[in-house]
């Protein structure tokens, strides 16, 4: 069962692996480089002649496509026979080249050299990312406590990159925004080359091994086989594609449709996120814990944490007083956060022990590929062609709300060998 940060008192209290520091770090940088565009959307489009929405989307777009891609290069040829990756040194260096790629947005004169300049912070980001196995080693071997505070890197990147860039945009323009996510990478990635923190020790992981082995056919035919499978891997691709679509466009929703100010659209959302992220992480445990007697309650608690943020959003979508709209939008951060967790154990129940090493990774990146990365471009081609961001939105809840159904299907179909115990 997923162990939230804070409720694994039965756990020993290992110690965390040599470079878990610089992990969870770097984790927290490349969210921070990935989450600054969105807060300046609005104030790119006049500067770049970004006046399609499918451009602005894609600068997201192109980062999570360049990072997918890096990452798979890399862990690919550190698989290779006789590899000897040098995990801190070289996650250090690609961090701070993340971040000069990311200064570099703040020089762009035109959608090209932005694009540009966002693609080569995202391969920088996508290196960092797949040398994290070599910094804390196997996930099976770290401490519950260290595994779910290093989960947290994720949220609290989005959180801050959203804080940083709506406060930093003022102060002269929106360039200062990229500059401060950049100097961020560059820091981190500094002070990790001068600490010089070991690796993990042993080997790192192979990850990608086991799919090259079975196959790509092999693979796919494994993870659509049955009931649940399926499921829940289309189950995570929607909630995936409603994440990454609400995360790149809340802020220019909130601006245009609703009419709030640019400070508050942008840093409000980041503070939100950071006030109900963390609460809804610890809630996701308590709600599996309490779904215990079922057959599959992450699978349950995911389900019902996403169908539950999906009609929030639909009815923060639906609403225009502040009052309505703001409290709904709160309920659905909180039910997102809380069904993060859960949605992890769902999706690794949901695959035979015996063959998780290969369909784990080849489900994690259908999930990233066909659901995180074209989520914002999706959304900016929908508000192009119905003319309005505000109706391009409801994709979001949509995809919640379906999220929802196949997890619950998936539950339904569970079979009673695969329940998590309460010590995992």
């Amino acid at each position: 069962m997923t162990t939230p940060p804070g409720e694994d008192e039965d756990s020993p209290l290992a110690p965390p692996p040599p470079g878990f520091r610089q992990a969870g770090l770097a984790l927290l940088a490349v969210f921070t480089l990935r989450s600054a565009a969105a807060p300046l959307f609005e104030a790119m489009r006049p500067d770049l002649w970004l006046v399609p929405d499918r451009r602005l989307g894609a600068t997201v777009t192109e980062f999570a496509l360049a990072a997918l891609a890096a990452a798979v290069v890399v862990l690919a040829r550190l698989e290779r026979p006789g590899a000897r990756p040098r995990g801190s040194q070289v996650a250090a260096a690609a961090l701070v080249v993340a971040g000069a790629a990311s200064i570099l947005c703040a020089a762009a004169r035109g959608p090209w050299t932005l694009a540009a300049a966002r693609i080569a912070a995202g391969a920088a980001s996508g290196v960092v990312v797949a040398l994290l196995p070599a910094l804390v080693g196997p996930p099976e071997r770290l401490p519950p406590r260290a595994l779910g505070w290093l989960a947290t890197g994720a949220p609290a990147g989005l959180a801050v990159g959203y804080l940083g860039a709506s406060v930093f945009q003022r102060w002269p323009s929106w360039r200062t925004g990229f500059v401060a996510a950049g100097a961020f990478a560059i820091a981190a990635g500094a002070l990790a080359l001068l600490r010089g923190e070991r690796s993990a020790p042993g080997a790192p992981p192979h990850l990608l091994a086991p799919v090259r082995r079975a196959g790509v056919a092999a693979i796919s035919r494994r993870l659509l086989a049955g009931r649940e499978r399926p499921l829940a891997l289309l189950g995570g691709i929607a909630w995936a594609l409603a994440v990454s679509a609400l995360a790149a466009w809340l802020p220019s929703f909130l601006e245009r449709s609703r009419g709030m100010p640019r400070p508050l659209a942008s840093g409000g959302v980041g503070v939100l996120a950071v006030l109900v992220g963390f609460a809804g992480i610890w809630a996701g445990g308590r709600l599996v814990r309490a779904l215990s007697a079922a057959r599959a309650p992450e699978t349950w608690a995911a389900a019902c944490a996403s169908g539950g943020a999906g009609a929030l959003t639909l009815g923060m979508l639906a609403a225009w007083r502040p009052g309505l709209y703001l409290p709904a939008l709160l309920g659905a951060l909180f039910l997102l956060a809380a069904s993060a967790g859960p949605l992890v154990g769902a999706l690794r129940n949901a695959l035979p022990a015996a063959e998780r090493p290969a369909l784990a990774p080849a489900a994690l990146l259908a999930i990233l590929a066909l659901g995180d990365a074209p989520a914002p471009v999706l959304v900016g081609l929908l508000s192009d062609r119905l003319n309005s961001l505000g109706r391009a939105m409801f994709l979001v809840p949509v995809a919640l709300l379906a999220a929802g159904a196949l997890l619950a299907a998936a539950a339904a179909f569970a079979q009673p060998d695969q329940r998590p115990s309460a010590s995992a």
